[in-house]
């Protein structure tokens, strides 16, 4: 998971439960990176772990009270925060990709309401569905994201799917009930 505000800052969280907070900008000087580590207190740090680069191009890792952080530590969340680079590119795309989840999952709830003869089976069918693809992406670990706002984009669009076509035949057996006028 990852989140960035208005100036460059990135928070990554690790698989192991770590924060790493991470200024990409390049505009830290190594003295400044020093003087930074030095005012660090570890009750007051919001983040496990910090990523700067300074203006020579170094890239310095430490922990919430301003120590370095060991070679290996630093090679595991390297790994870790591109893992997060790469999902925040994923994360970019949220909007649009929730749309089209949203949308793909319409013409399920539509064929739901056609298919099946009880009201909880046609509201459950497009949920449960979504279920099973999140799951079935998690267990198998397919290279896609198992995710709670794609399964509330699919829900949803397979509930307006539900309620657009109850809405379809409604007006059409009503519109069938009245006597024609000639």
């Amino acid at each position: 998971m990852t989140s960035a505000d208005e100036t460059g800052m990135h928070r990554y969280e690790t698989s192991d439960g770590r924060s790493v907070y991470s200024d990409s900008s390049g505009v830290l000087t190594l003295s400044q990176i020093r003087q930074l580590r030095s005012e660090m207190d570890p009750e007051e740090a919001l983040y496990d772990v910090y990523r700067t680069v300074s203006t020579e191009g170094e890239t310095v890792w430490y922990g919430p009270a301003g120590e370095e952080l060991l070679p290996d530590d630093i090679t595991y969340l390297e790994e870790q925060v591109r893992e997060g680079e790469s999902q925040s590119t994923r994360q970019s795309l949220l909007p649009e990709q929730n749309m089209l989840n949203f949308l793909l999952f319409v013409p399920i709830g539509a064929i739901a309401v056609l298919a099946l003869s009880s009201w909880p089976l046609r509201l459950l069918a497009g949920p449960t569905l979504s279920l099973a693809v999140e799951a079935l992406q998690w267990v198998l670990a397919t290279g896609r994201a198992s995710d709670t706002a794609d399964l509330v984009a699919n829900s949803s669009g397979a509930l307006v799917g539900v309620a657009l076509m109850a809405g379809a035949l409604y007006i059409g057996t009503r519109r069938s009930a009245l006597p024609e006028n000639r």
